[in-house]
């Protein structure tokens, strides 16, 4: 293997640290995998557009493409190597069919203080789900900020700089924190000397189960991602912030839509953001939607862009009114959310060169672009009113392709836009649509935003499932959005039993366990959104159970059957479905059938839990109930069952 860090193979670099992510994955054969690196210069700022020389321990078991890109070949274990200028760091990477057994890592000291050019050995110890320690585990170690302390691979911290930081030490499947403070050395307080080879302190006695929370809610960073069992996300089109909010927001979501990039980066600046953009439409210049959303009006931009490249007609670029001139007066103009638009040609050169361009500039200094209005069903809704009847759009023209080719040409346009952005993400926004054109767009992009699409009111929620079940399975990521916000709830409790406040709670445990019936064994690809709130303090509005942390599922989910009654006493149709996780059980009873729908307690039915665990519920404030043998639940109701002997 080529050394990476050779000054004949590797251009002069500014990265002073490089940190790559994750650290020490597993993915089986035949998968690829992308490494994330972060760089920071000597002053400890990121920075970009460094050189980059990636390279494999052994290629037969795994390669790396130049981007990052792992592709997996046989089974075994390869160390991924990141060189820029004479900085390198590696990944860890396992091959193989098994995932990893889950594990639970724990660092002491968990806090601790160290002066500037002083050093602090801290240790890690691994266990398995039921409190044994493992040995033989690979943990990996970074610092949240070098330019505070670094690290070295045994976990050995050096102070750099005072200030705060955290050191995470990383398991294939689990990462703990140490918090860290760096103070400055004087005469009267000098580095502390070293002794060299200092023994490991004793390992921490087993924990004692609690009688509250306890060790469920371990595995917490203040750096994204927040938890190792869910990932968490948001929007904000309307919030108005002030700092404590801001800050608080940073601490628990780990990817934003819209709002202002640079204001999430200054509490988080691990937060990923992905600002709102148009394409299928843009709104025409001098409209203004009734609802405030920030649009992107990008007019004004594409004028400017077409009076440069003069080899491209910007009236191409958009569709035209069939049999009429293709002339700004007669360009497609359907009214939709509160506001007309034009509607754009995927097909036309020239708006395929500008929109490229334009995307590059807009992801500039972004983790991403969050593309709003992107399903089959907006353009359907688009096309259907007085200026642009469905028959046109159905039919051939002399200006546009009919639908079929439309959804064709536009797939293969978001394909050009995400490999014009590279490694960023493009989130289409296609909300509950699953037509095969939103398959093809969103395969195309790699990624979608599925506005209300976790709605326990919904009949369609398995369908749902499988959806994503399917997403997940073309290496889409996904957002997945709650239909129901705490206003909402104003309206429905009074079909529910209980105030609008516990209705709520009700609602928002149904869409976490709808999450964690779709949760891969790692959850990087699957965000769960909750609570499309914005006249509301996020922080007013969070459930503390999404914080528990239940580890990894250990099946895919399932239907149970038995010992469960298949009508409720008001003669509604109950399915209910169920998935094991290391720690606990989740149990959910989405809405079955149409029409009128009863939620109050005469809707419950019984069902029995498995023997053999003391099952502990969790209630969305965080909280632990007492043991049960059996729960009811009512129509549109779900269960996070805690085993007790993990905590």
């Amino acid at each position: 293997m080529t050394d990476p860090s050779s000054s004949s193979t590797t251009p002069q670099s500014l990265a002073r640290w490089i940190l790559v992510s994750p650290a020490a994955p597993t993915i089986p054969p035949g998968q690829t995998l992308q490494l994330v690196v972060r760089m920071l210069d000597s002053t400890g700022r990121d920075v970009v557009g460094q050189p980059q020389l990636w390279s494999t321990s052994d290629s037969a078991i795994a390669s790396v493409a130049s981007d990052g890109t792992v592709s997996a070949h046989a089974i075994g274990n390869v160390q991924i190597t990141i060189a820029s200028g004479k900085q390198r760091v590696s990944a860890f990477v396992t091959v193989s069919n098994t995932p990893p057994a889950p594990t639970w890592v724990t660092v002491n000291p968990g806090t601790a203080q160290l002066s500037v050019r002083s050093t602090l050995r801290l240790f890690s110890s691994v266990t398995d789900v039921n409190g044994h320690p493992i040995t033989n585990t690979r943990v990996t170690w970074t610092s949240a900020d070098p330019s505070v302390a670094r690290v070295d691979s045994t976990g050995t911290v050096t102070g750099v700089s005072t200030g705060s930081v955290n050191i995470l030490a990383h398991t294939a499947s689990n990462q703990a924190t140490a918090q860290l403070t760096v103070v400055g050395a004087s005469a009267t307080h000098p580095p502390p000397a070293q002794t060299p080879n200092q023994p490991a302190p004793p390992a921490p006695p087993p924990p004692v189960p609690p009688t509250n929370a306890g060790s469920l809610y371990n595995g917490y960073s203040t750096v994204s991602p927040h938890w190792p069992h869910i990932r968490t996300a948001t929007t904000d089109f309307y919030y108005s912030w002030n700092s404590a909010e801001r800050t608080w927001a940073g601490q628990h979501y780990d990817l934003a839509m819209s709002g202002i990039g640079s204001a999430w980066k200054a509490v988080n600046p691990t937060v990923q953001h992905y600002p709102y953009v148009l394409l299928q439409a843009t709104v025409l210049p001098a409209s203004t939607p009734s609802t405030g959303a920030p649009v992107s009006q990008w007019y004004d931009d594409a004028v400017r862009w077409y009076a440069v490249h003069t080899q491209y007609n910007i009236e191409t670029a958009f569709l035209h009114r069939l049999g009429q001139p293709a002339d700004l007066a007669h360009r497609l103009k359907p009214f939709g959310w509160s506001t007309y638009t034009w509607i754009i040609n995927p097909a036309d050169p020239g708006l395929i060169a500008y929109q490229t361009d334009r995307f590059r500039r807009l992801s500039t200094g972004e983790d991403g672009l969050f593309i709003d209005v992107q399903a089959s069903g907006d353009l359907a809704k688009y096309l259907q009113d007085s200026t642009a009847r469905s028959s046109e759009y159905t039919s051939s023209g002399n200006s546009w392709p009919p639908a079929g080719q439309y959804f064709t040409d536009y797939a293969a346009l978001l394909r050009t836009l995400k490999s014009a952005v590279g490694s960023k993400t493009l989130q289409p926004n296609t909300g509950m649509y699953a037509f095969d054109p939103d398959f093809a767009n969103l395969t195309a992009a790699g990624a979608t935003h599925m506005e209300k699409a976790n709605n326990p009111l919904s009949s369609g929620l398995p369908s749902t499932w499988s959806l994503i079940d399917r997403l997940l399975g073309a290496s889409v990521s996904v957002n997945f959005v709650d239909a129901l916000d705490y206003s909402d709830m104003n309206t429905v409790a009074t079909r529910f039993s209980g105030t609008a406040d516990s209705a709520y709670h009700r609602i928002k445990m149904v869409e976490l366990a709808s999450y964690y019936m779709v949760v891969p064994h790692s959850p990087d690809k699957l965000q769960l959104q909750l609570v499309g709130e914005w006249s509301r303090p996020f922080s007013t509005v969070w459930i503390t159970a999404q914080e528990a942390n239940i580890g990894h599922p250990t099946v895919t989910r399932g239907r149970l059957s038995q010992g469960v009654a298949t009508t409720d006493p008001s003669g509604q149709q109950v399915i209910i479905y169920q998935r094991d996780f290391d720690r606990a059980l989740v149990i959910i009873r989405p809405q079955t059938g149409w029409g009128t729908q009863r939620y109050d307690d005469a809707s419950a039915v019984s069902i029995p839990l498995p023997t053999g665990e003391t099952w502990i519920p969790l209630h969305a404030d965080g909280t632990l109930g007492a043991p049960v043998t059996t729960i009811k639940l009512r129509n549109a109701e779900a269960a996070i069952l805690i085993k007790q002997r993990t905590i």
